[in-house]
């Protein structure tokens, strides 16, 4: 039977993975190559940061804007400096995918008909009915994910899965090397926080381990970006390291004081939904970290580029 359900999360897996990448190219037709050039080309940090947000949430994909902000860099469109703003502003924008995924399924699909018949009465908003299509489409394919994961990690399945989840409750930073590897070594955060949403709702994972699969996440999803530099010079370098240094110090930063950023996620999330608080908690900690990076940015820059 655990062979079954393996077979299943793959499948679902892959559907998902297909059906997100759909989303997010429908997602980007709804602002022009041209447009997105535009509000890239700004010389203040704080734009470019809130450039960066802007486009990875319309993206729905942190790693397609680092790359396209690495190709500009790359070609002498923008600097290192506001290259390195726009991608640290990634970070809050790919955050909207998970708030996107915590929305109750009842509350879903009772806007989405809405949206869409009046996206069909304006002829404008020809590429929101495909946004709205593949969204739903995103919402049913994370509900059969998780139909394979509440088998795998059942009580009456005590596998090593299971049990390396239930290790990772209690266990911060097994739980950030999981979210690591995992979004490591299929490249999609997004299934990461989707994967820890449905594992939420399932009683497996409790908000401490399924935070720290997050945050993990964070860390693995630079390496898009590290992969894309090989073939590169030494400026576009500089947007991989910075990232990673970000990532890496913003990590380390909240496991000294975990127990305390668990407490104020649960404290400002209304609902004891555990999906609204996975998602609350990634947009806190992205947004956090990019505010107390910004006062300092002109001196982490230049040490980022120490490392070079």
């Amino acid at each position: 039977m655990q062979i079954l359900h393996s077979i299943h999360f793959v499948i679902a897996l892959g559907i998902f993975l297909i059906i997100i990448k759909e989303f997010a190219q429908s997602c980007s037709c709804l602002m022009t190559e041209n447009k997105r050039k535009i509000l890239l080309k700004s010389q203040n940090t704080l734009v470019m940061v809130l450039a960066g947000a802007l486009l990875s949430a319309l993206a729905q994909s942190s790693s397609i804007v680092v790359l396209m902000v690495i190709g500009l860099v790359e070609g002498g469109v923008i600097s290192e400096k506001n290259g390195l703003a726009a991608v640290l502003g990634t970070e809050i924008g790919t955050t909207v995918t998970g708030q996107l995924l915590s929305i109750p399924h009842k509350t879903i699909f009772f806007i989405l008909p809405l949206i869409l018949i009046i996206s069909m009465v304006l002829p404008k908003f020809k590429n929101l009915r495909k946004t709205i299509f593949w969204f739903a489409l995103l919402i049913i394919s994370l509900y059969h994910m998780g139909l394979p994961v509440k088998g795998l990690t059942s009580n009456s399945g005590n596998t090593m899965l299971r049990q390396l989840l239930l290790m990772a409750n209690n266990k911060v930073h097994l739980a950030i090397f999981i979210g690591f590897a995992f979004t490591a070594l299929i490249q999609s955060s997004s299934a990461l926080t989707a994967l820890a949403i449905n594992l939420g709702r399932v009683g497996v994972l409790e908000i401490t381990g399924a935070l720290g699969l997050i945050l993990g996440a964070n860390l693995g999803t630079c390496i898009t970006g590290v992969l894309a530099s090989f073939s590169f010079s030494k400026k576009a370098k500089t947007i991989v390291v910075g990232q990673i240094l970000f990532n890496f110090l913003g990590i380390i930063i909240i496991s000294i004081i975990f127990h305390h950023y668990v407490n104020l996620v649960i404290l400002i999330t209304p609902s004891n939904l555990i999906e609204r608080q996975i998602a609350n908690g990634q947009t806190l900690f992205n947004a956090l970290s990019v505010i107390a990076i910004l006062p300092i940015f002109p001196i982490f820059y230049r040490i980022v580029k120490k490392f070079l």
